[in-house]
Formats: C-alpha cells, structure tokens, sequence
C-alpha cells in the first residue's frame, strides 16, 4: 500500500474512532442527564418525606408540651385541693358554729371573725393560683416569725379547740422575719401541723 493510501487509511480509522468516541460520550451524556433527572426526583421526595417528618415531629413536641402540661395542671389541682382543705374546713366548721342557738354575741363575733380570717385565706389561695396560671409570681414579701405564726394558729384553731389542745410557742425572737408569699408559708406551716 502506497503511502498516500495509508494516510487515508489512518484518517478514515482516526474518524471512525472519532465518530465512534463521540456515539459513546453522547450516550454516556445522555444517561448522566437521566442519572441527573432521577437524582432530583429522588432528592425531591426525600426533602418532601423530611419535612413531613419535621412536621410529625413538632406535632409530637407540642402534643407532649400539652400533655405535660395537663400533667402538671392535675399535680397542681391535687395540690391545691389538699391545700383548700384545711382553710375550707375551718371555714365549715366556724360557719356551723354559728347556726347554734343562743350564741353569746361576743362568741357570734369571734365565730365570724374567724370565719372571716379563713375565707380571705382561701381568696388569697386562689388567686394566687390565679397569678401562677397566667405566669406571674406570687408576692416575695418579708414577714415576721410572730406573724406567720399567728396566721398558722388562726387557722388550727378549730383543730385546737377540738382537740383540746393548748398552741404554746416559745419565740426568743420576735422581731425575726422570713422572706416568701406569707400565705403559702403559713399554709405549709399549717400542712405540716396537721399532718
């Protein structure tokens, strides 16, 4: 073979080789871009499936705030129920006094009084339940020891005469003072006398 027939011959391989590399690239271009097309379809659906799961779980977050919440509205329920139960019944007990026929006046004063000192006690349970609900605080007020123990004693004083038992506290302190909610105080101090 001539030497210009070999050239030919090299050139017509070389484009056949071309032409062949080029079939092969468009074909490897074409299933890249389909590659490409299932990718993103996939990578669609899983950021779908994604945010749905965010969704799922901040639906479960506030579903399990809610019950928590509920939770603790019962524990708190049951607290206040135990801590209306001593004031209610005092309240209860003073009332009934009063329907007793021929009551000296003086005793018709002090049952009312004492009546009195209760239900304000209760009023001040509630709303202080009140402002806890709506997230505030309840007062942080300085107190003294004689006061609060008054307070304790007014409210176990039908227990007391009940019982009749004598309330003797020996305070070397007087002026001593305790800082908090004055009424929460003299409820736990009261809880914890009854109890």
């Amino acid at each position: 073979m001539s030497h210009a027939a070999a050239s030919k011959q090299q050139l017509k391989d070389a484009f056949e080789l071309f032409s062949q590399a080029s079939e092969e690239l468009t074909s490897s271009y074409t299933a890249l871009q389909q590659q490409v097309v299932t990718l993103n379809a996939e990578l669609g659906t899983a950021r779908t499936e994604r945010l749905n799961l965010l969704a799922e779980i901040r639906r479960l977050q506030q579903e399990a705030s809610r019950e928590q919440r509920l939770s603790s509205m019962g524990e708190m329920t049951a607290r206040l129920a135990h801590q209306v139960r001593t004031p209610l019944s005092t309240a209860l007990l003073y009332a009934s006094q009063l329907k007793q026929a021929g009551l000296p006046a003086d005793q018709h004063a002090c049952f009312v009084d004492r009546l009195l000192v209760g239900l304000r006690h209760l009023d001040h349970m509630v709303n202080d339940m009140l402002v806890f609900a709506r997230g505030g605080q309840a007062g942080d007020e300085t107190i003294t020891v004689e006061a609060l123990l008054s307070q304790v004693k007014a409210a176990l004083l039908p227990r007391l005469e009940e019982a009749r038992a004598d309330w003797r506290i020996v305070n070397q302190a007087p002026a001593a003072a305790v800082k908090g909610h004055a009424e929460v105080l003299a409820s736990v101090l009261t809880n914890l006398a009854s109890n």
